[in-house]
């Protein structure tokens, strides 16, 4: 095993690093939703899609993809969970285009796991104050 390094501009990446430290921050909040969320049998970035899903009433695949920052294949993987799960629906699938919506069920897992999530948020913004809304292209 070699020797830990002396180089201070590790030190100081380490200490001060915006992204890194974001990231460390985002995996944090995540899983004090996650831990909220999953007796529910959903996780955060779940919940995040149906909400948008919610939000939009059909939706395109592509967009909800775009509007929380998933990549294509993030977004197909999480819509199949989702639909295996009966909590949306695919009226609309041509070709490479996905339109999909909340089904009932969808909606009352949301309304069933709000007052967890509004804990969650509640026990998070208390900690770290409120997060200011970002979109997708990272303006605020």
């Amino acid at each position: 095993m070699s020797k830990p390094s002396d180089d201070p501009r590790l030190e100081e990446i380490a200490t001060s690093c915006a992204a890194m430290r974001s990231r460390m921050l985002q995996r944090t909040i995540a899983r004090r939703f996650d831990a909220a969320l999953r007796k529910h049998g959903v996780n955060s970035g779940q919940f995040s899609l149906l909400v948008a899903i919610g939000l939009a009433g059909q939706a395109r695949a592509k967009d909800l993809g775009d509007g929380l920052s998933l990549s294509p294949a993030a977004t197909t993987r999480a819509l199949d969970v989702l639909e295996r799960n009966g909590w949306i629906a695919t009226p609309i699938k041509t070709g490479r285009m996905r339109v999909v919506e909340l089904t009932g069920a969808g909606t009352q897992l949301i309304e069933t796991a709000h007052a967890d999530w509004q804990a969650a948020n509640q026990d998070v913004t208390s900690r770290i104050g409120a997060i200011p809304r970002v979109d997708a292209s990272g303006g605020a």
